[in-house]
């Protein structure tokens, strides 16, 4: 069962935080947890009022959050009590397919807590897992329902709770007067709980380094190339250098060191260039990098090759950018956002950049629709809000947390106008090209979309997701603006939230979409936008949208037959305004060419 609820705001008082004492590990030790510092809550929380008894509450860990401790051995557990009496034991349980979690890997009781941080040494170091799979790490307590002068007293409270972006788990025996089903695992808001794993690492030596894989690393025909390689310092002191060998399609390049402009300290990374040579021939070449010295001596690091791809490509596209508003009705904020975002689009005066409104972030209204209520889900943070923009769902931002984040909130169109032209100038790997034609009757549009791609794209990742939008809607009711705020940018057909699988012929693909339009829709108003986009349904952060393309409907059949008609003579040909030919007029001036040998202006709005 995965209801959602949010704590009490009697009990919200996780609000500000207080340093625990600093832990005392040692330099070939290191915590595992939600979160890995000795922060705990200023004040204690719990879930009194549920009338819940005996509760168990923690956190899922993926197991990522011990990879590159591989071979560690488990010697401890802390966690942090804010009241101490109710807290009974601490778990380490791997998780089901259905959220549910099996038997403990291991368990331990608690006696003689103090209020701060608690740690318990186990008898016998248990090796970290290598089955792959998540793993519930928590408490166990007893729920106090005490309450003073109305107000529940501080042993109802025992948890340190840390405001996040992890969802918090409650296994407990909720009843149906509250919305539960009885015993078994909810989810009661985004928090850390201060439980926490000490482990001691595998390898014992100084001297280890462990670099990241890097996916595809490009570089044009005849031109050298450069990796980020990202490193982390699993060793057990601060390093200055390191050497490797790189491996291209089975050839090994002379070992080489390389020398950091700063000193890495242990359990810390950073990333480093590494030079590539340069080939002619396009094609996408196995690549890795092994990390064999550190500081001169011998890396004892177990996993120390990074892999990946070095691609040498034809040819690199140009980026069109779109722009996704979350925006909806009951926001005050929102005319502002939109005005801002308006005033920017003027100013940058490119056709390479559009915009798609999702209706979500704050409530929902009578233009959302179910994608734009999934596209929350890239949020970094439970700090979901409107207005906000994203930029080609690119990680560009930094949130008030200090990680990186796709969500963005500028104060003015200038803000809009520099990271848009920045992704403007970023080359990319693949392209689009975007068709419409309408139907006969006008009741229907089928869209063409073409994509290439050169020898750097991973056509294995990517989907295409396609919008149809409109402009120019009259709002019912938008809060902070007057009776005759327009809506734009609306979504009013879209193929997927995420997108549909692509599949490739070599380099290239074709897909159609056939739509219906809807006779309420203001065909002049409407924007067709296609995606090519990655869905990481692990990382909101590697969701990002490669290139986009746009077009806007062009007059049915009809109304080009109309145009032959007042002339009184054939078409023979359509221009736009820089010349080139076209298949059908589009908004803007075209230039029309007659049998005759006449030709007429005519200006679409």
């Amino acid at each position: 069962m995965r209801l959602f609820y949010t704590l009490m705001t009697s009990f919200l008082l996780c609000l500000s935080f207080t340093t625990a004492r600093a832990n005392d590990l040692t330099e070939s030790q290191r915590l595992i947890g939600a979160y890995n510092t000795d922060d705990i809550a200023s004040s204690g929380m719990g879930f009194p009022g549920y009338d819940l008894g005996t509760v168990r509450v923690g956190n899922v860990l993926t197991p990522d959050k011990w990879q590159e401790y591989k071979g560690g051995k488990i010697i401890a557990i802390r966690y942090a009590d804010m009241h101490p009496g109710k807290v009974s034991k601490l778990f380490f349980a791997p998780v089901k397919s259905n959220g549910s979690t099996g038997s403990d890997l291991f368990s331990v009781n608690v006696s003689g807590a103090v209020q701060g941080w608690n740690t318990i040494t186990l008898p016998t170091p248990i090796t970290l897992p290598t089955d792959g799979k998540s793993y519930m790490l928590g408490l166990e307590y007893t729920q106090d329902e005490t309450m003073e002068g109305g107000d529940y007293t501080d042993a109802c409270k025992p948890l340190s709770l840390i405001s996040s972006g992890n969802t918090l788990r409650m296994y407990g025996n909720l009843k149906a007067d509250y919305g539960g089903t009885g015993l078994g695992w909810y989810d009661f808001g985004y928090y850390d709980v201060s439980v926490q794993l000490i482990i001691q690492l595998a390898n014992g030596g100084a001297e280890a380094l462990k670099p990241a894989d890097f996916g595809i690393v490009s570089a044009l025909k005849g031109n050298s190339g450069t990796l980020n390689l990202t490193v982390t310092n699993t060793g057990t002191k601060s390093l200055k250098s390191f050497s490797y060998i790189t491996t291209i399609d089975g050839t090994a390049q002379p070992e080489a060191t390389l020398t950091l402009d700063d000193s890495l300290k242990a359990a810390t990374s950073t990333t480093c260039n590494i030079p590539l040579p340069a080939y002619n021939e396009p094609a996408k070449r196995a690549m890795t990098v092994e990390v064999t010295k550190v500081d001169g001596t011998e890396n004892t690091w177990s996993e120390k090759t990074a892999q990946g791809y070095y691609a040498t490509v034809s040819q690199y596209y140009d980026r069109n950018v779109l722009i996704e508003e979350f925006t909806t009705e009951y926001c005050t904020n929102c005319p502002a956002m939109a005005k801002a975002l308006a005033q920017a689009l003027a100013e940058l005066k490119s056709n390479r950049l559009n915009v798609v409104a999702h209706h979500s972030g704050y409530d929902t209204d009578w233009l959302t629709q179910p994608c734009d209520e999934d596209m929350l889900w890239l949020f970094v943070t439970n700090k979901i809000s409107a207005p906000n923009l994203m930029i080609d769902r690119q990680p560009y931002f930094t949130n008030d947390e200090g990680n990186d984040d796709n969500i963005f909130h500028p104060n003015n169109s200038n803000e809009i106008k520099q990271v848009v032209n920045y992704e403007l100038a970023q080359p990319t790997n693949a392209q689009l090209q975007l068709t419409l034609t309408p139907g006969d009757d006008a009741s229907e549009v089928v869209a063409t979309v073409k994509g290439t791609c050169n020898e750097a794209f991973d056509t294995d990742s990517q989907r295409l997701t396609f919008y149809l939008t409109e402009d120019s809607i009259k709002a019912h009711d938008q809060a902070g603006a007057d009776e005759n705020y327009i809506q734009n940018h609306v979504i009013r057909y879209y193929n997927s939230s995420w997108g549909d699988n692509i599949t490739w012929t070599g380099n290239t693909f074709e897909n159609t979409f056939t739509i219906n339009l809807n006779s309420d829709w203001k065909k002049k108003d409407l924007t067709a936008v296609a995606v090519i986009n990655r869905y990481d349904g692990k990382d909101k952060l590697n969701s990002t949208i490669s290139n986009a393309a746009f077009a806007t409907l062009p007059p049915t059949a009809t109304a080009i037959q109309q145009l032959s008609q007042e002339a009184n003579r054939a078409i023979t040909g359509i221009y736009n305004a820089a010349g080139n030919r076209i298949q059908n007029v589009q908004k803007g001036l075209n230039i029309i060419k007659y049998a005759d040998g006449t030709a007429r202006k005519v200006m679409i709005k």
